[in-house]
């Protein structure tokens, strides 16, 4: 049984979908008789994704990849380029392969202004646009990414096991529908917040210890289903959807993104996850009331068994 679980746990992965984040920002010093450019590139681990700048832009430097927030590995570039990358194109190679978008960012030196693409297998080149007019607040540009990063978000919360298995936990616990909607609106407004939190680098919490607390919010949600009455679901809901918004951050934190991107991405995940309470909510239907009392249990034991095998996995990855 114990290989079983083990078995599932592994199957099930989480967190995985996420968009590669490549920053570029000009580095007058990388290159001062020419044009410098440094590219931060952030990935997950095993995704592999190519920057191919103009034939005239040269790498110079390089570094080794390090982990970062949520397990995405970063690394930077120096370039130097015989003209300007403005009004230019690029090319993220290798997405197809990966299997993820890429979220393309290029902020000038002095900060005035940022234009930003989100590249998938079907559109992988981007002309980094002209830098606009001296405007006296700092401007946004291509705010076409909301529509991609609102499929990007909801397919990395249909990809995140985890989070899929919270959503469909808490039709578990012995609540009146009413109630349910409120626990999972708390849980939902407290993912919001972290999320935007993290993406706009005001916290950063630990990646490692952030994956363990989910997966230890897992436990305490079928500890609580397995409960004859649940107090107060809506503030539990709330401190473990803190958790999870951090964790679907992710190589969001990699790249600023702008209020137009992270609305698509939030708004995709809050999609998602009402198709997987729809879903739920049809199935409980369908079983009937008897069946739902006596499913509840062995339901949540199984939800126990897959969260406590991922406590371990992911404890044993902190020395734990």
């Amino acid at each position: 049984m114990i290989a079983f679980v083990t078995v599932v746990a592994g199957l099930l992965e989480a967190h995985v979908g996420l968009p590669a984040a490549i920053l570029l920002r000009p580095d007058l010093e990388a290159c001062p008789s020419r044009f410098g450019l440094a590219a931060r590139l952030a990935v997950s681990p095993g995704v592999e994704v190519r920057l191919e700048l103009p034939v005239d832009c040269r790498l110079t430097r390089g570094e080794e990849p390090r982990p970062g927030q949520a397990g995405v590995l970063s690394e930077t570039r120096l370039y130097c380029c015989d003209a300007a990358i403005l009004g230019r194109r690029l090319r993220v190679a290798g997405l197809a392969e990966a299997g993820v978008p890429a979220l393309v960012r290029f902020e000038a030196a002095d900060g005035a202004w940022s234009a930003e693409a989100l590249l998938d297998v079907r559109a992988d080149e981007w002309q980094v646009p002209e830098a606009p007019g001296s405007a006296p607040e700092p401007t946004e540009l291509g705010s076409g990414a909301f529509l991609p990063a609102l499929a990007v978000g909801a397919r990395h919360l249909l990809a995140g096991a985890d989070h899929v298995l919270y959503v469909a936990g808490v039709l578990l616990l012995p609540l009146t529908w009413r109630r349910r909607a409120t626990t999972l609106s708390a849980f939902t407004l407290a993912h919001t917040v972290s999320l935007a939190l993290v993406a706009f680098r005001v916290v950063a919490p630990p990646s490692a210890w952030v994956e363990l607390g989910i997966a230890l919010s897992l436990v305490a949600l079928a500890y609580q289903a397995l409960e004859p009455g649940v107090r107060f679901p809506e503030l539990t809901a709330a401190a473990f959807g803190l958790l999870h918004g951090f964790g679907f951050a992710g190589g969001l934190t990699s790249v600023s993104p702008s209020s137009s991107t992270l609305l698509g991405f939030t708004l995709g995940l809050e999609v998602a996850q009402l198709g997987v309470l729809l879903v739920g909510v049809a199935a409980l239907a369908v079983v009937g009331a008897v069946w739902r009392e006596r499913l509840r249990a062995p339901l949540a034991y199984a939800l126990g068994a897959v969260a406590a095998a991922w406590c371990l996995e992911r404890g044993a990855h902190l020395g734990l």
